[in-house]
């Protein structure tokens, strides 16, 4: 409530006397010091020295209030126009006090009480009709319930703003941690102080597709000590060690449907690390290469990471691997790669057990390997051989089932 943009009918001191102020004026010295000390003696959380600066503050804020209260009976013309602004700062200093408004509306209420009984009294020695106070009782708690509103709208705002910075240096954390080169440990405790968030020892990163949106129900949802950043080119979650699944399940509540990767767990000096392995599962999910249901951990893909780390030299070792293939027909190179790597699977085993991997006759599997052996010469007797051929081999593989053209 807003004193000045109120109906009519929710401000009945509007309809009192204008000379009731002028009665009542005297009482609002003693009246003052009465409700202080009803406050400070009878609410708890404002029990301090009155030569202190909080003290000094409650004493101005109920004289201001009882000013403000006569003011408004004098009409208008006479109103402060900036008087919600004394209650909304009192509800601001309640949230930097690290209060509810509980304490404050228990403080208003019990003046109010005292106010009405010393006002009452007052108007009714000086006249005043049964009407005049009974409008006066309505018009004292109507005050308490405009106070109490403008309080909590001042509380709203400074949650509001707390929360806002606290995003902001959430964000800005995030960011420090993230950078690479890391950061030296003291910028990070600077850091992590002014958002609040204790520094753990390990942590994981999670990627998030680009443009990934997250309502603010779903934000609220989550750990405290998880940073969030989805306004980055690349959005980040950062989420402290150990990972529970109870942390994996709070991480897909959150984010929904969203295709998520989480990177190893690492140094927290090394985040990045773990944020740009968690970035390439993101980019290999989206391909079809790496599959595509719930959070992923790189930490169950560590091989198909390192095949696709660097694609170029992938593709060179590939160029190198399988030359012994080029000048075939596509379909047959092909069929004699894929035979050439359920051998190389089952580690030269025999063509009954390559051909049940295949699915073929054990006669098709022999006639492909003496073709293979043709081609590739002594060659496969070398293992390092074999092992380059396993990995482009797989590779290739994974891209054909992704159906990935790159």
């Amino acid at each position: 409530m807003r004193f000045r943009d109120t109906e009519p009918s929710s401000r009945p001191w509007e309809e009192l006397p204008a000379e009731l102020a002028d009665i009542l004026e005297p009482e609002v010295e003693v009246l003052a010091e009465e409700i202080v000390q009803a406050i400070l003696a009878g609410i708890p959380e404002f029990a301090r020295p009155l030569n202190d600066v909080y003290g000094r503050t409650v004493r101005l804020g109920v004289e201001r209030a009882l000013h403000h209260f006569l003011d408004l009976v004098r009409g208008p013309s006479q109103t402060q126009v900036n008087g919600e602004r004394i209650y909304r700062r009192l509800g601001r200093n309640e949230f930097r006090e690290g209060r509810s408004l509980d304490a404050l509306h228990s403080a208003y209420r019990l003046g109010t009480r005292i106010a009405w009984r010393r006002l009452a009294r007052r108007a009714e020695r000086a006249g005043q009709s049964a009407a005049v106070l009974a409008l006066l009782a309505e018009a004292v708690f109507a005050y308490l319930d405009g106070i109490a509103a403008e309080s909590l709208a001042g509380y709203a705002e400074a949650q509001a703003r707390s929360a806002g910075a606290r995003e902001h240096f959430r964000r800005r954390l995030l960011t420090l941690l993230l950078a690479e080169p890391a950061a030296d440990r003291e910028s990070m405790e600077m850091a992590a102080r002014l958002a609040g968030w204790r520094l753990p020892d390990q942590v994981a990163c999670v990627a998030l597709r680009s443009g990934v949106e997250v309502s603010p129900t779903r934000r609220l949802r989550m750990d405290a000590d998880h940073l969030l950043d989805t306004d980055r080119p690349d959005p980040c979650l950062l989420v402290p060690a150990p990972v529970t699944e109870q942390d994996r399940r709070a991480i897909e509540d959150v984010l929904g449907e969203e295709p998520t990767v989480i990177g190893p767990v690492v140094d927290l000096h090394e985040a990045a690390l773990s944020f740009r392995w968690a970035k390439q599962g993101l980019n290999l999910r989206e391909r079809g290469i790496l599959p595509g249901e719930g959070l992923l951990s790189c930490d169950d893909h560590l091989l198909v990471l390192l095949l696709f780390q660097d694609e170029r030299l992938l593709a060179r070792l590939g160029e190198r691997s399988l030359g012994p293939f080029e000048g075939l027909a596509e379909k047959r190179a092909a069929k004699l790669a894929e035979t050439l790597l359920a051998w190389l699977v089952t580690r030269g085993g025999g063509a009954p057990e390559t051909a049940a991997m295949l699915g073929v006759h054990p006669q098709t599997v022999r006639y492909r390997m003496n073709h293979v052996e043709r081609l590739f010469g002594d060659r496969l007797r070398d293992p390092q051989v074999r092992f380059e051929l396993e990995m482009v081999l797989r590779a290739r593989r994974l891209r054909e089932l992704a159906g990935d053209g790159r």
